[in-house]
């Protein structure tokens, strides 16, 4: 990224600097590299734990939980929502390879506690042992389990065994019912403003863009939309009106966040990645890999705008090809599409009949 203006504030520099540093290297063949997580490791988690945060939570308890066990998981995740957890419970089928080293709960509430969490699992459509960021199980967990009713307490106490816990179960409805970002907040509308502003002037002062692939796909459709004008969650609006301007500006195609990233309510300034509580980011990597192989480019190509959209639009026809797994089908919560189908979308359509607005001009 260039700097042309020597008046150019150490603020938007600091700031603006995460985005270069994310798009990658300048040196081709090294732009995206991959290297373990620096998560200082799993953190093992029951599935019944998710849902006493989200009661405590509930019950009007912020950062102090009233229990270690469960503050500890809070500020895990807080400070770091990509956390990696692994959900773990005391099963004596096959899935026992996964079985907690530990037990902390009194021997006779072990069967309600086991049958809580396998419910959890179920309502969350997977499997003990499974491993993911802590964001995603968040979101899944509000998904799935829309009342404790029934798994942590019950109409009828039909035994000791099984009182369970009326008082937790009905805080946790309480704070499902707060919102989906109780746990882990949303990013603060201030500092999206400001990453707004200081990114949106980094790209125009900039002599090169650097995009992730299927961002020229986001483009497309963004343009083709029935309004096309500036919003405050991304800079699609502001990279097309770049290459409209310049369309012999060079395009370095970058590996995961890009400069159309910062002011998105789901990038980490602290890390320069995507945080998405929906699997955005490892299911938008599949499609900047599959941009990349149907234009015959890798990670750190650079091509002038113009040239890579001619290509793009003589290789990529429909939108459903790359965000659409080629079929529109949506085989788990992971790989949802951009498209409601096998059918190609209008939006991106109507912008590759349009030339992005430049290219048939």
């Amino acid at each position: 990224m260039t700097q042309k203006n020597s008046n150019f504030s150490r603020r938007v520099f600091i700031k603006t600097a995460s985005v270069g540093a994310v798009a990658g290297s300048a040196m081709p063949g090294l732009a995206c590299r991959a290297k373990k997580s620096e998560h200082t490791g799993i953190l093992d988690v029951r599935p019944h734990e998710l849902m006493l945060i989200v009661a405590k939570i509930g019950a009007g308890l912020k950062d102090d939980l009233g229990d270690a066990r469960l503050t500890e998981i809070l500020q895990i995740v807080r400070r770091d929502p990509s956390q990696p957890i692994t959900l773990k419970c005391p099963v004596t089928s096959n899935y026992s390879f996964q079985n907690p080293d530990e037990l902390t709960e009194p021997e006779e509430e072990r069967l309600f506690y086991l049958r809580s969490d396998l419910y959890i699992l179920q309502r969350m459509g997977m499997a003990p042992g499974v491993t993911k960021p802590a964001i995603e199980f968040f979101q899944r967990l509000y998904d799935g389990v829309k009342t404790a009713k029934g798994i942590l307490y019950f109409d009828e106490i039909t035994a000791d065994t099984w009182k369970g816990l009326e008082k937790e179960g009905r805080n946790y409805d309480k704070g499902r019912a707060m919102g989906n970002r109780i746990v882990i907040p949303v990013r603060d509308q201030k500092e999206e403003a400001e990453y707004k502003i200081d990114s949106v002037k980094v790209m125009y002062e900039a002599d090169r863009l650097k995009i992730r692939p299927h961002h020229l796909m986001c483009m497309t459709c963004f343009y083709g939309r029935q309004t096309f004008k500036p919003i405050s969650e991304d800079n699609l609006f502001e990279a097309i009106d770049v290459i409209q301007k310049t369309p012999e500006i060079p395009v370095e195609l970058v590996c995961g966040p890009c400069m159309i990233c910062p002011p998105c309510y789901n990038y980490n300034p602290g890390t320069g990645q995507c945080v998405s509580p929906f699997s955005m980011a490892v299911r938008d990597e599949l499609k900047d890999l599959s941009v990349l192989q149907a234009l015959g480019l890798k990670y750190g190509d650079v091509l002038p705008a113009r040239e890579l959209y001619t290509l793009l639009f003589d290789r990529i026809h429909v939108q459903t090809q790359i965000c659409g797994w080629g079929d529109g089908v949506v085989t788990s919560p992971e790989w949802t599409v951009c498209t409601a189908g096998p059918e190609p979308g209008p939006e991106y359509a109507k912008g590759r009949a349009a030339g992005l607005g430049f290219l048939n001009q």
